[in-house]
């Protein structure tokens, strides 16, 4: 494998309450980029990603029996780069952990898969009864290791939705 170089930027978008309350707020901090260094595929097939990308949800107005959730998808089957063949977004796994910064509420993280461009529950929990809710997710990356990478940046664009129900 040569150098590659895969950036997924973060689209948020905040799903919208049904019912009239105050809606979820959703930042998100990332490193500029996610890199995997050069590796050989026969002594390392899995490469893990030099950063993290952690998203960081509040919910205002938190109520204990209503719920939250957080999806991730990428915005198109491959990451591609300007020289070498396009990286199917499914050759790059994701995995999370959470913890709840403030407020009573609750989180539970999914296991980890290969990213798709369909969009899969990462942590969902409790709001909890204390106002600001604010949870954590700190996401993970490896790319399974091939020859065939080209050196070259690779871009990709992940959507995280967050929902306050």
């Amino acid at each position: 494998m040569k150098l590659c170089r895969l950036i997924a930027t973060a689209i948020l978008i905040v799903g919208a309450p049904l019912a009239v309350k105050a809606a979820a707020t959703v930042s998100l901090s990332t490193s500029g980029g996610v890199t995997f260094s050069a590796g050989n595929p026969s002594l390392q097939p899995v490469t893990p990603a030099s950063t993290s990308l952690v998203a960081t949800i509040t919910i205002n107005g938190a109520k204990s029996t209503d719920t939250w959730g957080l999806k991730i998808r990428g915005l198109n089957s491959n990451f591609t780069g300007s020289s070498g063949l396009p990286i199917p977004s499914s050759n790059v796994h994701w995995s999370a952990s959470a913890s709840v910064i403030d407020g009573k509420g609750t989180v539970t993280v999914a296991s980890g898969q290969n990213l798709s461009t369909t969009d899969i529950t990462v942590a969902s929990g409790l709001e909890g009864n204390k106002s600001p809710f604010t949870v954590q997710v700190i996401f993970t990356f490896t790319i399974t290791n091939s020859w065939t990478y080209d050196a070259d940046t690779y871009l990709q664009n992940l959507v995280l939705t967050a929902t306050a129900n």
